[in-house]
């Protein structure tokens, strides 16, 4: 949830300043989910099958690289650029607020 509010707060820098800041927040925000993800995994997959899964997992990466960045280029070509921002951290903060609210309303 801190990624994405991280994220949406970089479309409203004004300056060098604020870009800067807004970058070290984020990178803040996502620095130990990498590590945390290959932890978990270490967790959950077993030896034999990990190495597999790993190297699926760093696919990914650069995969969605590939087919993000046209639809970045589309959508900062049909709107402001700082669109892009707000539509690529948008679903994922709704997401979480969706999850938090049916858990919420689950257990009462």
């Amino acid at each position: 949830m801190l990624w994405g509010l991280c994220t949406v707060a970089q479309m409203f820098v004004s300056g060098a300043a604020s870009l800067y800041f807004a970058r070290f927040l984020l990178g803040a925000a996502e620095a130990g989910f990498f590590p945390g993800l290959m932890l978990y995994l270490s967790y959950w997959i077993p030896d034999a099958a990990r190495a597999r899964v790993n190297s699926i997992l760093l696919l990914a990466m650069p995969i969605a690289g590939i087919t993000g960045s046209p639809l970045s280029g589309w959508i900062v070509s049909q709107m402001r650029g700082s669109w892009v921002f707000m539509d690529g951290s948008g679903c994922s903060c709704s997401r979480v607020c969706r999850q938090v609210y049916s858990e919420c309303s689950r257990r009462s």
